[in-house]
């Protein structure tokens, strides 16, 4: 069997050196690794040589390490793909070795002299192939209706969400690895600590040098230039968002007392902020700095409060609470990111980047007000959904729009009200 063991790990290291990037180089009379960034990976072969290059790169440095972890299986005779719980339990670390070495081949293939890439793509993909043992072991011996609503699952499933929200609206891979790798270890380690945990921890280990690496590269302020801010005319009144924050006082409220109290408090406040509006109306002069230049009826913080105000007053506490801090965070991140990062328009001046950062905003409000109110996950994403649908594309009676101040709470409440009755 030791034959077997070593050539298993010899075949891995051979698949693992060759080299797409290399080989379309050569062929077009060229070495990349003199070129671009020199590396012999498939981000330098969409720069150097193209897309299609970069593409065939990607795809086969990727399946390399998946391949000889295969082969290294079905040469140990195991079907890898098609286990049972306790074969993926206690696999071979044949099988492990065998996808460290074709990364070692990627990095180090011996007739380059040992100069090749750095096995990012081939490291994401063994990634890859282990999440979906370590989620199939999880599940496998739960009914798929129950295992979705397993918290490991779950947390897998929040996990992809806000790591391509936030590498879709940033574009920035190397800050993505540094905040959200680490993350993935935590949560794989918590959840289904055990062989393939600890094969997936060195795996992110080693992503993370290589960010560190590519970091170095770049040079001083790297991270901050790998953000891909928008360069807009439009300076943020950060004052006006601080107020906006500032109103988290009323949900806040309402945790310590009764709904009479808060209603009094949301009339009182909306009161003053209605004399304001009409005394600016009559006199055409803005008595503070909160308004805005364009606004010419009821200002946003009098909708804000008028919307609240209905909102405690239909809807129960808990779920107005929710809504609530769904409209003061969502709106305020969606704008932020809509102007700082947003590049794909979606309604009107309303960005994919800006309604990303609105839901992520509101889902992570939702599970940190999870563990002081009673309202299930599913409640929780549907009100987030909704939220980020009326920021997006408020109502409408008619021709005339209205105001997501005013609506986005009460849609948020009633939707979640509606998941409420259905879930009972």
């Amino acid at each position: 069997m030791l034959w077997l063991n070593l050539l298993a790990i010899a075949l891995a290291y051979l698949i693992g050196s060759i080299n797409p990037a290399y080989i379309i180089g050569r062929l077009k009379g060229f070495d990349i690794r003199k070129r671009g960034s020199k590396n012999a990976g498939a981000m330098n072969a969409f720069h150097v040589i193209g897309i299609w290059a970069g593409v065939i790169t990607l795809v086969f440095d990727m399946a390399k390490g998946v391949l000889a972890m295969l082969l290294a299986s079905m040469l140990l005779k195991i079907n890898l793909l098609g286990f049972s719980v306790s074969q993926v339990i206690s696999l071979p670390l044949t099988v492990y070795i065998a996808g460290f070495a074709a990364i070692a081949g990627h990095n180090w293939p011996f007739y380059l002299r040992f100069r090749g890439g750095k096995g990012a793509a081939t490291t994401y993909g063994i990634l890859i192939l282990l999440m979906y043992l370590v989620i199939k072991q999880a599940s496998a011996t739960i009914p798929i209706g129950l295992a979705l609503k397993q918290p490991f699952i779950i947390a897998l499933f929040l996990f992809v969400f806000f790591t391509a929200s936030f590498l879709t609206i940033t574009k920035a891979p190397n800050l993505t690895s540094f905040v959200f790798i680490p993350l993935l270890v935590v949560i794989i380690n918590y959840f289904q600590f055990g062989q393939i945990s600890i094969a997936i921890t060195i795996m992110c280990i080693y992503l993370v040098i290589v960010c560190i690496i590519n970091i170095m590269q770049k040079g001083e302020g790297a991270l901050k230039k790998e953000i891909a801010f928008v360069k807009r005319k439009y300076k943020i009144k950060i004052w006006r968002k601080l107020l906006r924050i500032a109103a988290v006082i009323f949900p806040l409220t309402y945790f310590l007392f009764a709904k009479r109290t808060v209603l009094i408090l949301l009339t009182a406040f909306a009161l003053l902020f209605i004399v304001l509006d009409i005394w600016k109306m009559r006199k055409g002069k803005k008595l503070l700095l909160i308004y805005k230049t364009e606004e010419k009826g009821l200002s946003n913080i009098s909708l804000f409060l008028i919307g609240a105000f209905f909102t405690v007053l239909f809807f129960p506490r808990e779920i107005a609470i929710t809504a609530l801090f769904f409209l003061i965070f969502g709106d305020i991140t969606a704008e932020i990111l809509g102007i700082k990062f947003g590049k794909i328009k979606l309604a009107g001046n309303k960005t994919l980047e800006g309604s990303l950062g609105c839901l992520a905003s509101c889902l992570a409000t939702g599970l940190i007000l999870m563990f002081f109110i009673n309202l299930s996950l599913i409640i929780i994403i549907g009100g987030s959904i909704a939220a980020t649908f009326i920021e997006l594309m408020p109502l409408r009676i008619g021709r005339f729009k209205i105001d997501d101040n005013l609506s986005m709470a009460l849609f948020t409440a009633l939707v979640m009200k509606i998941l409420t009755l259905l879930t009972f």
